[in-house]
């Protein structure tokens, strides 16, 4: 979810109505993600997606519990 001031949070949505938890905000080399992500995969939490005002989207894993997110690099 993304805030009005573009941060962006995991969170977790009920089953049971239309609640949403904050998990964590979500942060990139201790500095708050406020750009959004183009998409964002379960399993292994990955995003696509990059900071404001930077080119070009990168792939970065999460980790859930803190929301540190962590550029994977290309081969």
């Amino acid at each position: 979810m993304v805030d009005r001031r573009g941060e962006t949070n995991l969170v977790r949505l009920s089953s049971r109505g239309p609640q949403a938890t904050t998990l964590a905000t979500l942060t990139l080399n201790g500095n708050v993600w406020d750009n959004g992500l183009q998409s964002l995969v379960l399993g292994q939490l990955l995003a696509f997606g990059a900071p404001r005002y930077e080119t070009p989207n990168r792939l970065y894993s999460i980790a859930p519990v803190s929301g540190a997110m962590s550029e994977l690099h290309r081969p």
